[in-house]
């Protein structure tokens, strides 16, 4: 759990200190998402109860819409996650990353968006359902699927981060010195040979969920400060509105990136040795 505030925490650091870029990418990926953010509005209307021409504007299917493009992968949140990465390994990348992510990948990010977006809704729907029988057992089944939800959102986390880490690695960190170019007795000290960069790697679907399905049953109390993060950058931007289109998704991809190299550092120090902050 400590982990996981430490990851918040770490995710404000790097907003604040490349603000100018991360707001840069957010508008970028706002004006760019709001077909898809119509187009999954409309979707979600579908399944909610019809309006009646006197009554309110439903807000239902908008706020669903805002909340699955954010939380679950698309192509466009790819170009987010791309500059993320490099600002989590201490780079600053140049903005045309943002696109070239989204050329490479927007197939595979795709998919992922049309399986979450699906496996969530059904998840949802579950839930709702059995939330609505009188039966008492059939009541405490829905807690079970109230937890499907929160591990499938915690999952979706970690997808996109894995994702752009092995088709777009960030370059190697570059090895630590003392600052000293001369041993003890005078000579020139050799320098360390920098690191090669890591060789890109396009992740299978399958090998995609089956890391992230791990990473979130093996880090649960992480994953879900985490979610909890993101839920309440999502809330702070139900009512604070410009917060949506100026530093949510930038945000959400920070909380995953650095998430990913929290875990990376756990599971692979040595991979990490010598990485700056």
């Amino acid at each position: 759990m400590v982990t996981g505030f430490r990851v918040l925490w770490r995710a404000l650091v790097h907003f604040w200190d490349e603000s100018l870029l991360m707001i840069r990418a957010n508008v970028v990926w706002f004006i760019v998402s709001l077909p898809l953010l119509v187009l999954t509005a409309f979707v979600c209307s579908l399944f909610f109860p019809p309006v009646e021409a006197e009554s309110e504007m439903n807000y239902l299917p908008w706020i669903m819409a805002a909340f699955i493009v954010v939380m679950i992968p698309n192509p466009i949140s790819v170009g987010v996650y791309a500059i993320t990465n490099f600002v989590v390994n201490e780079e600053t990348p140049d903005f045309s990353l943002f696109w070239r992510a989204i050329k490479l990948l927007w197939k595979k990010a795709s998919l992922l968006y049309l399986i979450g977006a699906a496996v969530l809704g059904g998840l949802i729907f579950n839930t709702a359902f059995y939330m609505q029988v009188d039966t008492g057992i059939l009541q405490a089944v829905a807690i079970l699927w109230l937890y499907g939800i929160l591990f499938w959102l915690s999952m979706q986390l970690y997808l996109l981060p894995m994702l752009v880490a092995a088709a777009i690695p960030p370059p190697p960190p570059l090895p630590i010195e003392d600052g000293w170019p001369l041993d003890e007795t005078g000579r020139q000290r050799p320098r360390k040979e920098q690191p090669k960069a890591p060789e890109p790697e396009m992740l299978p679907l399958g090998t995609l969920y089956k890391r992230a399905a791990v990473l979130a049953l093996a880090n649960p109390l992480m994953s879900l400060v985490m979610l909890l993060g993101a839920f309440l950058a999502l809330v702070l931007s139900s009512f604070a509105l410009p917060v949506y289109p100026l530093l949510l998704m930038s945000f959400v991809a920070l909380i995953g990136c650095r998430g990913l190299r929290a875990l990376r550092e756990k599971y692979y120090p040595l991979e990490a040795k010598g990485a700056p902050g």
